[in-house]
C-alpha cells in the first residue's frame, strides 16, 4: 500500500522544512494547540499518478515569524502582509512536495500553486489522509495531506 508511512512522513517533512528553511525547531503536540492568535491557512493540490491536497494552518504571528525568518526581517512585527502570505504558501508547497517524495511516488506529480484558503478544508472521502500538529516556541503549525492513487 503506498500510502501506509504517510502519517510518518508528513511529519518529518514538515518539521524538517521548520527546522532547514525557517530555522525553527518543533515537536509533535499530542493534541491539537489552543490558538488565541487568528489563523491563516494556505492549500495546494496535485496531480499525476497520485492525486490530492496538502493544507497548513497556522497563527498569524507565527506564520510572521517564519516570514521574518526566510527572509532575514529580525522583527516579525516589521513583515509585510503579502510577504507573509508568499511564504505560507510557499510553506504549504515545501510541505506537499516534501511529503510526496519521502513516500516514493512512483511517477510524476505536478502541484498547483499554492493560495490561500478561508477554511480548513473538510475531509475527503475516499482517499487516504494524514493529519498533524506541531508546536514550536514561536507557535504551532496544523498540516493536513490527502491523497489517492489513480493507478
Amino acid at each position: 500500500m503506498p500510502f501506509e508511512h504517510t502519517s510518518e512522513a508528513l511529519r518529518d517533512a514538515a518539521q524538517e522544512v521548520l527546522e532547514f528553511m525557517f530555522f525553527i525547531a518543533s515537536e509533535e503536540a499530542p493534541a491539537p494547540p489552543q490558538w488565541n492568535d487568528e489563523t491563516i491557512r494556505a492549500q495546494v493540490e496535485f496531480q499525476g499518478l497520485w492525486a490530492g491536497r496538502c493544507a497548513v494552518e497556522m497563527p498569524e504571528a507565527f506564520a510572521r515569524t517564519m516570514a521574518g525568518n526566510f527572509t532575514g526581517i529580525l522583527d516579525a512585527d516589521q513583515v509585510e502582509v503579502d510577504i507573509m502570505i508568499e511564504t505560507l504558501c510557499e510553506f504549504a508547497n515545501m510541505i506537499c512536495g516534501s511529503t510526496i517524495t519521502r513516500m516514493g511516488c512512483p511517477g510524476i506529480v505536478t502541484l498547483s500553486p499554492p493560495h490561500l484558503i478561508e477554511e480548513w478544508p473538510r475531509p475527503k472521502r475516499d482517499v487516504h489522509a494524514a493529519e498533524r500538529w506541531l508546536d514550536a516556541d514561536e507557535g504551532g503549525v496544523h498540516i493536513r495531506f490527502e491523497a489517492e492513487a489513480r493507478v
